[in-house]
């Protein structure tokens, strides 16, 4: 077993973050905050050498575990794909299954992605009409313009999924962070 899939599976176990599915750069293009009046800002950082189209909706706070799920699912089935392992068809269609049950989301994707410059960030806001104390958001990101596809066949695209709460940190909060405190 390589070392990566070891800490994939370590990570797992622990609860702690996936690396993500961006080919040659580690963690996650999505982040965010929400501030004391309810406002949610989402940042979407893009560590690539190319730009990145970006997007993302909004659930309640309790389907945070259920779309980790699908983020990881999705991320997974880049991996497959981009490895001619052709199990990625059924494991996206799980991936997209969870999203599904995650049920209609309190805000939907923008109908035009965010484009994200090489090496730059993107910081977007939204302010909800009804506040609660926390939401779980669920972020995507698709390398070059619109397309999935780079570098021949290879899928390079990032889903995450990461709570905004209320007096939460830039990342959500500590126990995101650390799950065991």
């Amino acid at each position: 077993m390589s070392a990566a899939v070891s800490l994939a599976a370590v990570a797992a176990v622990f609860g702690a973050a996936d690396a993500g599915a961006w080919i040659g750069v580690p963690g996650h293009a999505g982040s965010g905050s929400m501030g004391p009046n309810g406002q949610v800002t989402i940042t979407f950082t893009n560590n690539l050498n190319q730009q990145a189209w970006c997007n993302y909706a909004v659930y309640p706070s309790g389907q945070l575990t259920g779309l980790r799920q699908a983020a990881s699912a999705m991320n997974t089935a880049a991996w497959q794909e981009n490895n001619g392992n052709p199990a990625y068809k059924a494991t996206r269609a799980r991936g997209v299954n969870l999203v599904q049950q995650a049920g209609a989301p309190v805000k939907r994707y923008a109908p035009q992605a965010y484009l994200v410059q090489a090496a730059r960030s993107k910081t977007v806001r939204w302010q909800p009409q009804r506040r609660m104390p926390g939401y779980a958001i669920f972020s995507k990101c698709v390398a070059t313009s619109g397309s999935s596809v780079m570098n021949g066949r290879l899928t390079n695209s990032d889903f995450w999924a990461f709570p905004v709460s209320r007096g939460g940190t830039p990342f959500g909060s500590l126990n995101d962070l650390f799950p065991w405190l």
